[in-house]
């Protein structure tokens, strides 16, 4: 059977090289179910890895729903067991600072499993 065709499946978005941002919009009008956030810190210092409930990046300055540290040369992630519902999509980035967007460099590896 094609995975594709199989309701409820889950989906993941993945950036294709180093990134600072990576945004999973909904193709239709339903919510997105946000299952797990997993990357890569490349960057030589700690920075933190936001989740906002929109459609594209958020300017700086902006206040996610969930923040986790991501320490320099090491993996981190997210996960809610249930799937966390988005009303606007998924956007995940890194930033500087923990409770605002302070976008940072290019140098993080996202991938981001969700079902919508």
């Amino acid at each position: 059977m094609n995975p594709s065709s199989i309701p409820y499946s889950n989906k993941t978005a993945t950036t294709a090289a180093a990134a600072a941002s990576l945004v999973v919009t909904p193709s239709t009008t339903q919510h997105l179910r946000c299952f797990d956030i997993v990357g890569y810190n490349n960057s030589a210092t700690d920075q933190f890895v936001q989740v906002h409930d929109t459609a594209a990046l958020p300017a700086d300055g902006a206040v996610p729903i969930a923040t986790v540290l991501a320490p320099a040369g090491f993996q981190f992630g997210l996960s809610w067991l249930a799937g966390r519902l988005f009303a606007n999509g998924i956007t995940v980035c890194n930033s500087s600072t923990a409770v605002t967007k302070t976008i940072g460099s290019a140098d993080c590896l996202f991938d981001i499993t969700y079902r919508g």
